[in-house]
């Protein structure tokens, strides 16, 4: 084999593992809490979206309280299913409208998941700060 042989057969298993490891990865287990802004005003409100990806049999999905926040609508429940490539992706999302209760560096708690398994899942918690009210 010629050296330029050599190094094409070398780059088509290193991009053949790298597809490989990326198919693991997607169907890894996944809980996130994602807000719409990391900065709003006092009189604003927020839209907070936890997301599980890949959890068969989910059998509970809940926020553990909003912190220093008031739920002013939701849950609003979502889903998807996708399959690329022979991959089965589930996505559950829950969406809430929330509002301060006051100006200053707040935090939403990580949200729980549990699948009928018993595993248990936390999200993450999200920083968001809150500013006075804009006078226009």
């Amino acid at each position: 084999m010629t050296y330029k042989t050599n190094i094409f057969c070398c780059n088509a298993i290193i991009v053949l593992l790298a597809g490989v490891s990326c198919s693991a990865v997607a169907q890894s287990p996944c809980f996130t809490s994602v807000v719409s802004t990391g900065k709003m005003s006092i009189n604003d409100s927020i839209q907070l979206t936890l997301s599980i990806k890949n959890i068969a049999n989910l059998s509970e999905l809940k926020p553990n309280g909003f912190g220093d926040f008031k739920c002013i609508h939701g849950p609003y429940q979502t889903s998807s299913t996708s399959i690329e490539h022979g991959i089965k992706t589930l996505i559950i999302s829950l969406n809430y409208i929330l509002k301060p209760a006051h100006e200053g560096k707040l935090v939403i708690p990580a949200a729980t998941a549990k699948d009928a398994t018993g595993h248990t899942y936390l999200s993450n918690p999200v920083k968001i700060e809150v500013v006075a009210a804009v006078i226009k």
